[in-house]
């Protein structure tokens, strides 16, 4: 994208609205919070094409306000109608949230010169062999597609840069919740005594072991808080059958706010977890946090002894004892955790994702002459 586009700018011209394409698969409220806060805040012209809700997370799509108008699929993504959304629109920047479709990978390449061209990434680099095969064949596949791999933080920029991606072309903070919302809706005064979980219930979220340093931590206190689920999957029996345990099933985003307000700690005993918007959700809502190393959102937003605890994954002992520890606090000392959550959930909020988003992409337009790019200004890529 290094060479002239377009003829270049007027020098003191407004700029104009961006015109951004998202090629994604299913959708979330984070992502709705993400692009309403686009068009807010900057006028961007948004428009999405995305799979439709699956039975292991049955979003209602009606409920997002940022996919009216937008292009849903089912199975796979239908390329001829998804090449008309984006011909239709002329983007100055196409974002991919999913590069396993190849549709999507396709047409990212064909608008090489003519828009920026974001990967969105973010499994960590774990040295797998699958992942090496991506490192092979990205030089064909990938890199002559996008521009830049968008990441959650740190923890993905290795398997970046072992993709091809140089250091100007890797951005980071592409997850954020509505941060808004969680902290208008937690709670202010004396704290629930409530352990949650929320997510799929499946082995890679580590609800067995949830269950295991539960059963565990029931006989070590006196008074054990409840333990409240909050998803679907096929560990739905085990958690049905456990003691002390209750099943919220799969809630819809409106009404999350109200699950985590009516918490006292949030518990993410994840194996595999790249980010976790539900820890930021959690600390956006005022809660002590326990989760694992492995969790991705555990870098920024949870301080081991400030505001919650972080445990190895799959270490049952270190979970029950974080949980014992936890309950048995003094309610100031709890509180103190909360207020701290929300103090570092403030890092990210879907405003600051649509600014830096705004300026972040202006900058690279600028530097390669669209006239979506901000005029005058030169543009640094570096990060911010």
């Amino acid at each position: 994208m290094g060479r002239r586009v377009s003829p270049a700018v007027i020098p003191g011209a407004a700029p104009r609205a961006l015109r951004v394409a998202i090629l994604t698969g299913p959708f979330t409220a984070y992502y709705d919070a993400q692009l309403t806060a686009l068009r807010e805040r900057t006028g961007a012209v948004v428009e999405i094409a995305y799979q439709r809700a699956r039975p292991e997370a049955p979003y209602d799509d009606s409920r997002f306000s940022a996919l009216e108008g937008g292009l849903g699929w089912d199975v796979e993504a239908p390329a001829d109608r998804v090449a008309d959304l984006v011909d239709r629109l002329h983007p100055d920047v196409l974002l991919v949230t999913s590069w396993n479709h190849g549709a999507y990978v396709r047409l990212a390449r064909t608008w090489r010169g003519r828009a920026l061209r974001l990967m969105m990434m973010d499994n960590p680099w774990l040295g797998t062999p699958k992942q090496w095969g991506g490192v092979a064949i990205s030089r064909l596949y990938l890199r002559p597609s996008f521009d830049v791999a968008f990441l959650p933080n740190e923890r993905q920029r290795v398997f970046a840069r072992k993709l091809g991606f140089s250091e100007h072309e890797i951005w980071d903070g592409v997850y954020c919740c509505d941060q808004p919302r969680f902290e208008a809706n937690r709670h202010k005064l004396d704290t629930p005594q409530t352990f949650l979980y929320v997510g799929r219930l499946v082995a890679s979220k580590g609800v067995d072991d949830l269950l295991k340093a539960y059963a565990a931590y029931r006989q070590r206190v006196r008074d054990p808080w409840p333990l409240q689920l909050a998803g679907t999957g096929p560990l739905e029996r085990a958690v049905a059958a456990a003691e002390g345990v209750a099943s919220l099933g799969f809630r819809q985003p409106s009404h999350m706010p109200e699950v985590f307000a009516n918490a006292g700690c949030f518990v993410l005993p994840s194996i595999f977890e790249p980010w976790g918007i539900v820890i930021h959700e959690a600390a956006a809502s005022g809660l002590p946090i326990i989760c694992t190393t492995a969790c991705g959102a555990s870098l920024d937003l949870v301080r081991h002894g400030y505001n919650g605890f972080t445990v190895a994954a799959s270490n049952v002992q270190a979970l029950t004892d974080a949980m014992v520890l936890v309950s048995t606090m003094a309610a100031e000392r709890l509180r103190s955790m909360g207020q701290a959550s929300v103090g570092l959930s403030r890092q990210l909020t879907p405003q600051r994702w649509a600014d830096n988003f705004d300026e972040r992409s202006r900058a690279w337009l600028t530097r390669a002459g669209h006239p979506a790019g901000n005029p005058g200004g030169g543009g640094s890529l570096g990060r911010s």
